[in-house]
């Protein structure tokens, strides 16, 4: 609805991958990716005070952040059924608000402080340097041109033999370096795929140039965000 300049979306996690989704809600309400930020995450299994784990009948939490926690859930939590949310600090909430003293969420250490909860275990994540990719997103950037080191973009290729080998040929000749290739269904057209595509932006002419020429090999080009490259950068840019 237009009411807040900038919003935060997870686009993908260092164990789970990328939320395809995600991806797909950039495009459908044209959105750009303006900034984004890395940040390690560290899961958290949490009860309504007094519970104790052998009590737990379900633990629920979003998938990506079961997924996560795979080993911990199979190792100590075999025999509780798990349900995935919306949302991990909804569920936290949940438990605080009805009082559910059979059911455990997967979160983060201040989702249990913010609704009281009591902390059973810490850091339960399969693999401990957990990282999810987060994006400051919005329909106009701020940042200078000349800040811009890394670029994504959403595009087809033509129906053609070799299209893809000709578009990261594109890629090879500007030297320029791919940080993420990935294939992502076109939704209503099953079986039909489209790319997703990180890569860094030496200059921002060369950029356009690049894009240009990618332009001879694609049936359509879609820019999801031009912005600094997080792993060289500590905070996002965006002005206030």
């Amino acid at each position: 609805e237009e009411e807040v300049d900038y919003g935060v979306m997870a686009l993908e996690n260092s164990i789970a991958g990328s939320l395809l989704p995600n991806f797909n809600l950039l495009i459908d309400q044209n959105l750009k990716i303006l900034a984004e930020y890395c940040m390690k995450i560290e899961h958290c299994l949490m009860v309504y005070p007094g519970v104790s784990i052998d009590d737990v009948q379900e633990v629920r939490s979003h998938p990506m952040a079961l997924y996560q926690c795979e080993e911990f859930l199979a190792t100590n939590l075999h025999f509780a059924k798990a349900i995935d949310a919306e949302d991990t600090a909804q569920v936290a909430q949940d438990i605080q608000q009805n009082r559910l003293k059979h059911v455990a969420a997967i979160g983060s250490e201040s989702a249990a402080s913010l609704f009281g909860l009591e902390i059973l275990r810490k850091n339960i994540q399969t693999i401990k340097d957990n990282q999810t990719r987060f994006a400051i997103v919005g329909k106009k950037s701020h940042l200078s041109k000349r800040s811009v080191n890394k670029a994504s973009i959403y595009f087809r290729v033509k129906h053609e033999v070799g299209t893809l080998y000709k578009v990261l040929a594109v890629f090879e000749r500007y030297g320029c370096n791919m940080s993420k290739l990935q294939s992502i269904p076109i939704v209503k057209q099953p079986w039909n795929y489209a790319f997703i595509a990180d890569f860094e932006v030496k200059s921002y002419p060369t950029h356009q140039s690049l894009m240009r020429e990618i332009g001879h090999y694609t049936e359509s080009i879609y820019v999801i965000g031009e912005y600094e490259d997080a792993m060289q950068v500590h905070t996002p840019s965006l002005s206030t």
